[in-house]
């Protein structure tokens, strides 16, 4: 990672938003990507115990994917393709994986597993890994 790069685009963005994601000036960009609902409707469907039905997660985490703004559209559909083709046992470690990552202690191991579930079909993107 080039650290020089990235503290440059931080400034130029601090100096056009100077409160950052809180500026009046990123709500419109805000709305436009509708942050907030999607972050509602992963709140409200997303918890532990969504994660003990697999089928229910992986038709919930296609709805998260298939809203947001920050997947390319060309990356939805070989996602949507890959998440229908599990089986009941890749379901269950899909769904394993992120309970770490979210819930558990394991965070660092939870994003492995995800990352590497995704690397099989070549979908180990950073978009897709953290859109949940």
């Amino acid at each position: 990672m080039n650290v020089a790069r990235l503290r440059e685009a931080e400034a130029a963005f601090l100096a056009r938003f100077p409160k950052g994601f809180g500026d009046p000036g990123m709500e419109k960009i805000r709305k436009s990507h509708n942050v907030d609902r999607l972050a509602e409707f992963t709140r409200e469907n997303i918890a532990e115990a969504t994660l003990s039905r697999p089928q229910q997660f992986v038709d919930t985490l296609l709805k998260i994917v298939s809203r947001s703004s920050m997947v390319s559209r060309f990356e939805k559909p070989p996602f949507r393709d890959y998440l229908n083709a599990l089986d009941s046992n890749a379901k269950r470690q899909l769904a394993e994986a992120y309970r770490k990552r979210l819930f558990g202690r394991h965070k660092r191991e939870g994003f492995e597993e995800i990352v590497d579930l995704f690397a099989d079909q070549k979908l180990a993107r950073r978009s897709l890994v953290s859109a949940l």
